[in-house]
């Protein structure tokens, strides 16, 4: 074995150059920054070379971060000062060993900055002799100060063999010297690091479970590693893969995309066919109907040409008799008689409209008289009810309401309301209404303004008294103690004011009970007592938030002997802690801080005062009831009052708001008997007065109209009787009849003839217009030939072979061109099919086409789109471009699956199954080699410990696989794959922290278990862990880490055995550590 025996420091840190000899010391004890903690760290860095070494762990695994680095200790950076060595600075730390046999063995690390933005350079030296000739200073030599020897100086002292300037071959010389391998020797450094931090990790959990798993070493990464760089090469083919069936894709798309535009483009030449073939169809269609229409018409012309020639024949005959008969009457009496009986037909006419113009103008009359009486009626009622709704209560206190509503009741009665209403005087009672109601809205502002004031005042007792009675206690009057009670209890901390502890002993009088509370105080009485296990964040954080508020030590000592306050309250009744507070204030011994003489009299650290009693008691439970229920009556008290005040006021604006909501309603009235209903109703009453004179005057006018044409009927009968004698007596009686009939056969052969004629005239324009379009029709025609030809050699060419010859077969069967006969549907279609084509134009054409911004600039592809083509840079076309990507993509499938093949074989199967099969195995002989070691220690009356080991049932199938994996049959085999598919998803790629699914620590759970007189024992789990002293607490907690040291240093032939606990044994036996 080897001992440590002395300990060199050369400008580490704070020590410039300091040898510390140790002869079986056990503890560093020092002051706070007296640099224990840098001695560890140094005596760390020497005997782990580095490995697993950091300055401080115990404040990094504790949780935090100091910001201490070997380049500080090396710049010889004060973290307090912010001091910093810029120039070449050198380190040294070195420790002298020595085995059985006494010989020595010194080992030590060196560091060099070259200066502060260097980069930092170490090295090590193993030398078999004391370390007092090792030459880690040179110079000092005529004065000369000396300094750190360089590192080349230093191996041209010792020898190259006995320098290192890679750090790794000094660790694997240091885990030759130390222990049996360089997988013990890291296991060693490891535990060296847990056991400095050891304290925090033990501190900050009562979870054993967890602090064992903390103690136990990390998997071995490197299969981890070998797994994840192969699982990362998978997932590299597998990328390459998915990138090219992404560039697969995109080809594809493409591909899609030039066939959608060649599909679209075939159906716009197919629609443009079927257009011109039903054109060319329709066309011939209407020409031969215009053939048969002309040929029909031609022969309908020579009809109506025959018969024009009779009807000319007939109008001679009639002309020739009408001449013969007009030369008999040469006086002109028949065109006299017609004529006066035309006078006498309009005059009797005239007569009978005047007549009926009167009897209508009467029913009017009678119509517009009754609507007045109606509009008259509706006038008074609306005027009545006005005066009604005005004429209120409230008009008592307005007497000019009163008259106004008197004077729409005057006018109501009146035989005409409607003249009477527009005399009244509506101005000067709308004037008067709005000056009352200006006063009415003063007085309301100042009642408001008393209101708002008692409102604030009833909040106020309110809320006092609802305080009051959510109070349970009443509490001191200290700043934000109410908050800091409410923070405290809600975070869980358990804790007790002073004041509700302290109850009157049963011999002391009240008064000088009451003396008492009155010279301790509320600040005193307001302390509060935490309960032990809540002490240290109580004090913490009451102190930091609260400053004002006292909280008491649970530290005290116990008071001693008898003491005069024991006699005023109940002293059984309060902790240990609460005493010794209560002692501390009055004071001991024959000048207490505090006396009580009585009668309000005390004493206090020597002055006479005299205190007067509190008028709410906080000592007392009872004392303390009595005044908060006092407190409760008197704040329900001032409560009732100042709501009695406000209702008054309340009910006062109510009285208010009523008088002016009434006055607003008869300005309201007012207003609307002026402009609305009434008013209109008045206005209807004129309007129908005037409507009605009207028409009386239009039926006098019909009446006199009438008469005279009466008058006029009469004379032209008695001359239309003399001239019907004169004819009588020179016997023209017939001739009238006989002209009539002639001019009657006339007039419907000339009515004849035009209706010929104009058939005549629209028939040889019809003729005409059929010409025209029949020579129209024969040259459409033709052009209408030659396109379908020309479309039909454009459709051709983008047909199947099979289809070339006979187009419109193709078209009108093949394709069902036959159903589509109107030619709006068909020229939407077509329309449809040129969106559908310019959409995938603009798709090759766009982003995600050869325009891509990933795959455009790689490939180079351009799109022809005359030829409707897509090629490469190099000219290649698109499905030569999809054959190469299909053979690439085969060939990396198969690429990828002899990978996976061969990583779940050789590795995952192989070096990683074993590895996790030997950490199972390990962990396993561990414990059974650290219980071993506890059996043998007996504590108290029989007090063993020991470690429970069991399987998490969530990892229970894949450890059971691993285990059975050992058989290498194929259904073990499989099981093991399957659990195993399930965890390589969280195993990361990047040498990030392993997750727990392959942390074999965290596979398993342990519990410390407790035995005394019998087998059976009890689980030290959190709930029981806290229970008991600090060193029921403490003691299984080091019983762990020490057993573990010692399975550890056996299993790995350590020859070194030694832990380093910065605050060793923490909380063993606090009050007699301090």
């Amino acid at each position: 074995m080897l001992q440590l025996k002395t300990i060199r420091l050369i400008n580490f840190h704070n020590f410039s150059d300091e040898t510390i000899p140790v002869r079986g010391h056990l503890f560093l004890v020092g002051d706070n920054t007296s640099g224990k903690s840098t001695i560890l760290d140094a005596v760390q860095w020497v005997l782990s070379g580095g490995q697993h070494w950091e300055m401080n762990s115990a404040a990094s695994l504790g949780g935090k971060d100091d910001g201490r680095t070997l380049r500080g200790a090396v710049a010889r950076l004060d973290q307090e000062r912010g001091a910093l060595n810029r120039g070449r600075s050198i380190t040294y730390a070195a420790l002298e060993l020595e085995d059985d046999d006494a010989h020595p063995l010194t080992i030590g690390l060196g560091a060099e900055l070259a200066h502060h933005e260097a980069q930092l350079q170490t090295w090590g030296f193993i030398f078999s002799g004391p370390l007092s000739d090792v030459p880690l200073l040179k110079g000092g030599e005529n004065g000369a100060a000396s300094r750190p020897a360089m590192k080349d100086e230093l191996r041209k002292s010792l020898g190259a063999d006995k320098v290192f300037f890679q750090l790794s071959r000094y660790q694997k010389v240091l885990a030759a010297k130390f222990t049996r391998s360089e997988t013990a020797f890291g296991r060693l450094t490891w535990f060296w690091k847990v056991s400095k931090a050891y304290k925090q990790l033990a501190h900050r959990t009562r979870d054993y479970s967890q602090l064992l798993r903390d103690l136990l070493p990390d998997p071995q990464g490197e299969v981890f590693i070998q797994v994840a760089a192969g699982l990362s090469a998978l997932a590299g083919i597998e990328t390459r893969l998915d990138s090219l069936r992404k560039q697969r894709g995109y080809l594809e798309r493409l591909s899609r995309w030039v066939g959608e535009v060649a599909a679209h483009a075939e159906a716009v030449a197919r629609y443009e066919y079927l257009l011109a073939y039903w054109e060319n169809e329709r066309v011939a269609g209407k020409m031969h109907v215009a053939e048969s229409e002309k040929t029909a018409k031609e022969q309908d012309l020579r009809k109506v040409e025959s018969e024009l020639a009779k009807l000319q024949a007939e109008i001679a005959s009639c002309d020739s008799q009408l001449q013969d008969l007009r030369s008999r009457d040469k006086e002109g009496l028949t065109g006299r008689r017609i004529s006066l009986e035309a006078g006498l037909q309009a005059a009797e006419r005239a007569a009978q409209e005047r007549s009926r113009q009167a009897s209508v103008e009467g029913l009017s009359i009678a119509r517009e008289s009754k609507s007045l009486l109606e509009a008259q009626r509706r006038l008074r009622a609306a005027l009545t009810a006005t005066a009604a709704e005005a004429n209120k209560p409230m008009s008592q206190d307005y007497a000019f309401i009163g008259a106004f509503a008197e004077s729409l009741l005057e006018s109501a009665r009146s035989e005409r309301p409607q003249d009477r209403f527009e005399k009244l005087d509506f101005t000067s009672t709308a004037q008067e209404a709005a000056q009352i109601s200006a006063k009415l809205l003063s007085a309301r502002d100042a009642l408001r303004a008393k209101i708002i004031s008692a409102s604030s005042v009833e909040r106020e007792a309110r809320a006092d008294s609802e305080a009051l009675e959510r109070l349970a206690d009443p509490l001191p009057r200290l700043p934000r103690y109410a908050e800091c009670i409410a923070l405290l209890r809600g975070r869980g901390l358990r804790f007790t004011p002073l004041y509700q502890l302290v109850e009157k002993s049963g011999s002391a009088e009240e008064a000088l009970f009451r003396d008492l509370e009155s010279a301790l105080g509320e600040r005193v009485l307001g302390a509060l007592v935490p309960e032990p296990e809540h002490a240290a964040e109580t004090a913490q954080l009451v102190l930091r938030d609260f400053p004002e508020i006292p909280v008491v030590r649970t530290d005290l000592p116990k008071p001693t002997g008898s003491h005069w306050i024991e006699k005023v309250v109940d002293w059984a009744r309060l902790p240990e802690e609460a005493r010794a507070y209560l002692v501390r204030i009055c004071g001991e011994g024959a000048f207490p801080g505090l006396r009580l003489d009585g009668g309000g009299r005390t004493e206090q650290t020597g002055a006479a005062l005299r205190v007067l009693p509190r008028q709410e008691p906080l000592l007392g439970a009872s004392a303390r009831k009595q005044a908060h229920q006092r407190r409760r009556e008197a704040a329900k008290r001032a409560l009732a009052a100042a709501q009695t005040h406000l209702d008054a006021l309340k009910e006062q604006e109510a009285k208010q708001q009523n008088s002016a909501a009434a006055l607003d309603a008869f300005r309201s009235l007012l207003a609307g008997v002026r402009e609305g209903a009434r008013g209109e109703a008045a206005r209807e009453c004129q309007n129908i007065h005037r409507t009605l004179d009207l028409a009386r005057e239009r039926q006098r006018q019909a009446r006199r109209e009438a008469d005279e044409k009466t008058a006029e009927a009469k004379r032209v009968t008695a001359e239309l009787t003399a001239v019907k004698e004169s004819m009588a007596a020179k016997g023209l009686d017939d001739l009238e009849a006989r002209v009539s009939q002639v001019q009657k056969r006339r007039a419907a052969a000339t009515a004849s003839r035009d209706r010929a004629d104009g058939t005549l005239q629209e028939l040889r324009k019809t003729l005409v217009l059929l010409e025209r379009d029949i020579q129209v029709a024969v040259k459409t025609l033709s052009d209408l030939t030659t396109r379908l030809g020309a479309l039909g050699d454009a459709l051709r060419s983008r047909v199947a072979p099979e289809f070339a010859a006979n187009l419109e077969h193709y078209v009108l069967e093949v394709k069902q061109g036959r159903r589509f006969t109107d030619t709006a549907n068909i020229s939407q279609r077509q329309k449809e099919e040129e969106r559908a084509k310019l959409g995938a134009v603009i798709s090759i054409l766009g982003d995600g086409g050869v325009q891509h911004a990933e795959y455009g600039g790689l490939f180079g592809l351009s799109y022809d789109e005359a030829a409707n083509r897509v090629i490469d840079r190099k000219g290649e076309p698109l499905d030569r471009l999809l054959e190469g990507f299909s053979a690439q993509l085969a060939e990396q499938e198969s690429l990828l699956s002899t990978e996976r093949r061969k990583l779940f074989e050789e590795v995952i199967l192989g070096e990683l199954a074993r590895s996790l099969q030997f950490q199972i195995s390990s962990l396993e002989e561990t414990v059974k080699e650290v219980n071993a070691q506890l059996q043998t220690r007996v504590f108290g009356q029989k007090t063993r410990y020991r470690i429970r080991m069991g399987i998490r049932s969530e990892h229970a199938r894949f450890v059971a696989s691993l285990k059975r994996l050992a058989g290498f049959d194929q259904s073990s085999r499989e099981e093991f794959e399957a659990e195993l598919s399930k965890r390589l998803k969280a195993l990361p790629h990047d040498g990030g922290p392993l997750p727990p699914a392959f942390d074999y620590r965290h596979w398993f759970e342990f519990h410390l278990k407790m035995t005394t007189h019998t087998d059976e024992g009890v689980l030290l789990e959190p709930r029981i862990a806290r229970l008991g002293s600090g060193g029921e607490q403490a003691v299984p907690k080091y019983l762990i880490i020490l057993a573990m040291a010692a399975v550890l240093f056996k299993m790995s032939d350590s020859k070194v055995r030694v832990l380093l606990f910065d605050e060793a044994f923490y909380g063993i036996d606090q009050a007699r550590r301090e």
